[in-house]
Protein backbone atom coordinates (compact mmCIF):
# COMPACT_ATOMS: atom_id res chain seq x y z
CA UNK A 1 0.00 0.00 0.00
CA UNK A 2 0.94 3.75 -0.03
CA UNK A 3 2.47 5.36 2.97
CA UNK A 4 1.80 9.02 4.41
CA UNK A 5 3.64 11.15 6.43
CA UNK A 6 2.89 14.02 8.66
CA UNK A 7 4.93 16.99 10.22
CA UNK A 8 2.52 19.14 12.00
CA UNK A 9 1.79 20.03 15.64
CA UNK A 10 -1.16 20.02 17.23
CA UNK A 11 -1.97 21.69 20.33
CA UNK A 12 -4.64 22.88 22.50
CA UNK A 13 -6.55 19.29 22.92
CA UNK A 14 -8.61 18.54 26.09
CA UNK A 15 -8.18 15.30 27.71
CA UNK A 16 -10.04 12.21 26.89
CA UNK A 17 -11.93 14.16 24.47
CA UNK A 18 -12.83 12.73 21.14
CA UNK A 19 -11.41 14.66 18.23
CA UNK A 20 -11.69 13.98 14.31
CA UNK A 21 -8.92 14.56 12.40
CA UNK A 22 -9.62 15.55 8.17
CA UNK A 23 -6.57 15.64 5.37
CA UNK A 24 -7.17 17.18 2.30
CA UNK A 25 -5.87 17.74 -0.75
CA UNK A 26 -3.60 14.62 -0.47
CA UNK A 27 -2.14 12.72 -3.86
CA UNK A 28 -1.09 9.11 -4.02
CA UNK A 29 -0.18 6.79 -6.74
CA UNK A 30 -3.07 4.36 -7.85
CA UNK A 31 -2.05 0.79 -7.36
CA UNK A 32 -3.46 -2.05 -9.20
CA UNK A 33 -3.74 -5.83 -9.18
CA UNK A 34 -1.88 -7.66 -11.97
CA UNK A 35 -2.34 -11.30 -11.87
CA UNK A 36 -0.23 -13.10 -14.54
CA UNK A 37 -2.66 -16.78 -15.42
CA UNK A 38 1.07 -17.87 -17.15
CA UNK A 39 2.67 -20.92 -14.81
CA UNK A 40 6.41 -20.38 -14.88
CA UNK A 41 6.38 -17.40 -17.13
CA UNK A 42 10.09 -17.53 -17.53
CA UNK A 43 11.08 -21.07 -17.64
CA UNK A 44 10.26 -22.90 -21.06
CA UNK A 45 11.52 -26.15 -19.98
CA UNK A 46 9.60 -27.39 -17.58
CA UNK A 47 5.82 -29.24 -17.64
CA UNK A 48 4.03 -26.39 -16.98
CA UNK A 49 4.34 -25.60 -20.98
CA UNK A 50 2.99 -28.00 -23.71
CA UNK A 51 6.02 -28.26 -26.39
CA UNK A 52 6.24 -29.96 -29.78
CA UNK A 53 9.07 -29.50 -32.32
CA UNK A 54 11.26 -27.48 -30.46
CA UNK A 55 14.14 -27.71 -28.07
CA UNK A 56 14.58 -25.47 -25.05
CA UNK A 57 17.91 -24.39 -23.76
CA UNK A 58 17.47 -22.88 -20.34
CA UNK A 59 19.40 -20.53 -18.85
CA UNK A 60 21.13 -19.52 -22.14
CA UNK A 61 21.31 -15.38 -22.47
CA UNK A 62 20.98 -12.71 -20.35
CA UNK A 63 17.00 -11.61 -20.18
CA UNK A 64 16.44 -7.61 -19.62
CA UNK A 65 16.62 -7.75 -15.81
CA UNK A 66 19.73 -9.25 -15.34
CA UNK A 67 18.48 -12.59 -14.81
CA UNK A 68 18.71 -15.87 -17.59
CA UNK A 69 16.46 -16.33 -20.21
CA UNK A 70 15.95 -19.76 -22.16
CA UNK A 71 17.16 -20.37 -25.95
CA UNK A 72 13.98 -22.26 -28.25
CA UNK A 73 15.15 -24.07 -31.24
CA UNK A 74 12.42 -25.28 -33.77
CA UNK A 75 13.84 -28.61 -35.55
CA UNK A 76 10.37 -28.92 -37.20
CA UNK A 77 7.95 -26.51 -39.12
CA UNK A 78 5.05 -27.61 -36.78
CA UNK A 79 6.20 -26.24 -33.54
CA UNK A 80 4.76 -24.72 -30.61
CA UNK A 81 5.17 -24.19 -26.57
CA UNK A 82 1.71 -23.20 -24.82
CA UNK A 83 -0.54 -23.61 -21.96
CA UNK A 84 -4.20 -23.69 -21.06
CA UNK A 85 -6.21 -21.16 -19.58
CA UNK A 86 -9.84 -20.71 -18.99
CA UNK A 87 -11.06 -17.77 -21.10
CA UNK A 88 -14.59 -16.37 -20.92
CA UNK A 89 -16.54 -15.25 -23.56
CA UNK A 90 -16.42 -11.39 -24.20
CA UNK A 91 -13.46 -11.07 -21.01
CA UNK A 92 -10.52 -9.76 -23.01
CA UNK A 93 -7.17 -10.86 -22.32
CA UNK A 94 -3.94 -9.53 -22.24
CA UNK A 95 -1.14 -11.27 -23.85
CA UNK A 96 2.71 -10.07 -23.89
CA UNK A 97 5.92 -11.77 -24.19
CA UNK A 98 9.42 -10.52 -24.29
CA UNK A 99 11.72 -12.09 -27.47
CA UNK A 100 14.75 -11.62 -28.66
CA UNK A 101 15.98 -12.73 -31.75
CA UNK A 102 18.72 -15.36 -32.90
CA UNK A 103 18.55 -16.59 -36.39
CA UNK A 104 14.49 -17.05 -36.63
CA UNK A 105 13.25 -15.01 -39.20
CA UNK A 106 9.10 -14.71 -37.73
CA UNK A 107 7.54 -16.61 -35.21
CA UNK A 108 3.22 -16.60 -33.80
CA UNK A 109 2.17 -15.59 -30.09
CA UNK A 110 -0.58 -18.37 -30.20
CA UNK A 111 -3.92 -17.26 -28.46
CA UNK A 112 -6.68 -20.58 -29.37
CA UNK A 113 -7.22 -19.85 -33.26
CA UNK A 114 -6.00 -16.50 -33.47
CA UNK A 115 -2.42 -14.40 -33.35
CA UNK A 116 0.19 -12.05 -33.53
CA UNK A 117 2.40 -12.66 -36.42
CA UNK A 118 5.82 -11.03 -35.25
CA UNK A 119 8.47 -10.25 -38.03
CA UNK A 120 12.04 -9.97 -36.47
CA UNK A 121 14.01 -8.80 -39.36
CA UNK A 122 11.64 -5.78 -39.46
CA UNK A 123 10.43 -5.94 -36.24
CA UNK A 124 6.93 -5.51 -36.56
CA UNK A 125 3.67 -7.12 -35.52
CA UNK A 126 -0.02 -7.91 -37.09
CA UNK A 127 -2.59 -9.34 -35.35
CA UNK A 128 -5.25 -11.34 -36.72
CA UNK A 129 -8.82 -10.41 -36.40
CA UNK A 130 -10.04 -11.24 -32.57
CA UNK A 131 -6.52 -9.68 -31.57
CA UNK A 132 -6.45 -5.55 -31.13
CA UNK A 133 -3.87 -3.04 -30.12
CA UNK A 134 -0.93 -5.00 -31.32
CA UNK A 135 2.32 -3.60 -30.70
CA UNK A 136 5.98 -4.55 -31.03
CA UNK A 137 8.02 -2.43 -28.24
CA UNK A 138 11.62 -2.66 -27.94
CA UNK A 139 12.99 -2.53 -24.50
CA UNK A 140 17.10 -3.23 -24.37
CA UNK A 141 19.92 -5.42 -25.63
CA UNK A 142 18.17 -6.75 -28.67
CA UNK A 143 14.67 -7.47 -26.84
CA UNK A 144 11.62 -6.68 -27.22
CA UNK A 145 7.96 -7.18 -25.99
CA UNK A 146 5.17 -8.11 -28.09
CA UNK A 147 1.75 -7.45 -26.91
CA UNK A 148 -2.13 -7.19 -27.74
CA UNK A 149 -5.52 -7.86 -26.64
CA UNK A 150 -7.43 -10.80 -27.08
CA UNK A 151 -11.21 -10.90 -26.82
CA UNK A 152 -12.71 -14.65 -27.39
CA UNK A 153 -16.01 -15.40 -28.68
CA UNK A 154 -16.38 -18.42 -26.25
CA UNK A 155 -16.22 -19.69 -23.38
CA UNK A 156 -13.70 -22.49 -23.39
CA UNK A 157 -10.16 -23.35 -22.28
CA UNK A 158 -7.95 -21.80 -25.10
CA UNK A 159 -4.39 -22.26 -25.65
CA UNK A 160 -1.60 -19.26 -24.86
CA UNK A 161 2.04 -19.36 -26.13
CA UNK A 162 4.04 -19.41 -29.01
CA UNK A 163 4.64 -21.31 -32.52
CA UNK A 164 5.34 -21.26 -36.14
CA UNK A 165 8.99 -20.18 -35.19
CA UNK A 166 11.16 -20.64 -38.34
CA UNK A 167 12.12 -24.12 -38.66
CA UNK A 168 15.97 -24.69 -38.40
CA UNK A 169 16.05 -21.54 -36.58
CA UNK A 170 16.02 -20.25 -33.01
CA UNK A 171 14.96 -17.03 -30.56
CA UNK A 172 14.85 -16.34 -26.79
CA UNK A 173 12.43 -16.14 -24.64
CA UNK A 174 11.27 -14.64 -22.06
CA UNK A 175 8.58 -13.55 -18.97
CA UNK A 176 5.07 -14.51 -21.31
CA UNK A 177 1.96 -12.80 -18.93
CA UNK A 178 -1.79 -13.63 -20.12
CA UNK A 179 -4.06 -11.04 -17.20
CA UNK A 180 -7.85 -11.04 -18.16
CA UNK A 181 -7.68 -7.37 -18.44
CA UNK A 182 -8.21 -4.77 -21.51
CA UNK A 183 -4.70 -3.54 -21.22
CA UNK A 184 -1.50 -4.97 -20.99
CA UNK A 185 0.31 -4.00 -17.56
CA UNK A 186 3.68 -3.97 -16.00
CA UNK A 187 5.40 -7.27 -16.14
CA UNK A 188 4.67 -9.92 -13.22
CA UNK A 189 7.08 -13.25 -13.04
CA UNK A 190 5.51 -16.46 -11.73
CA UNK A 191 7.59 -18.85 -10.60
CA UNK A 192 5.01 -21.19 -9.87
CA UNK A 193 3.75 -24.06 -11.30
CA UNK A 194 -0.05 -24.42 -10.08
CA UNK A 195 -0.48 -20.69 -8.49
CA UNK A 196 -1.49 -17.51 -10.55
CA UNK A 197 1.10 -14.64 -9.47
CA UNK A 198 -0.28 -11.83 -7.87
CA UNK A 199 0.79 -8.47 -6.84
CA UNK A 200 0.22 -4.80 -6.17
CA UNK A 201 1.81 -2.50 -9.02
CA UNK A 202 2.00 1.32 -9.08
CA UNK A 203 -0.07 2.42 -12.14
CA UNK A 204 1.97 5.77 -12.21
CA UNK A 205 5.29 3.34 -12.90
CA UNK A 206 3.31 1.64 -16.27
CA UNK A 207 5.30 3.71 -18.66
CA UNK A 208 8.48 3.76 -16.90
CA UNK A 209 11.48 1.39 -18.32
CA UNK A 210 15.00 0.97 -17.05
CA UNK A 211 16.66 0.40 -20.00
CA UNK A 212 20.30 -0.43 -18.32
CA UNK A 213 20.85 -3.96 -17.15
CA UNK A 214 22.52 -4.78 -13.79
CA UNK A 215 21.48 -1.11 -13.15
CA UNK A 216 22.40 -2.16 -8.80
CA UNK A 217 25.40 -4.05 -9.66
CA UNK A 218 28.08 -1.76 -11.17
CA UNK A 219 30.69 -4.66 -10.82
CA UNK A 220 29.42 -6.46 -13.59
CA UNK A 221 30.82 -6.87 -16.54
CA UNK A 222 27.55 -5.23 -18.30
CA UNK A 223 29.76 -1.75 -17.24
CA UNK A 224 32.83 -0.49 -18.97
CA UNK A 225 34.48 1.04 -16.14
Amino acid sequence: GSTASFDQDISELEENKKYRLTVRNITYPTEELVINRIKKSEDFNTGSWTKSGIAVTSNDTTAIDGTNADKIFAYSSINYCRQNIQTNTGEPMAVSVYVKRDSANSFNVKVFKDSITVDLVNYTATGSAKMSNVQIKEINDGWYRVSGIYTPTATSVYSYGIESITSGTGLWLWGFQVQRNPEVSLYLRNDSSTQDSHSHVNTDLRTVENLMIYSDDLSNSAWNK
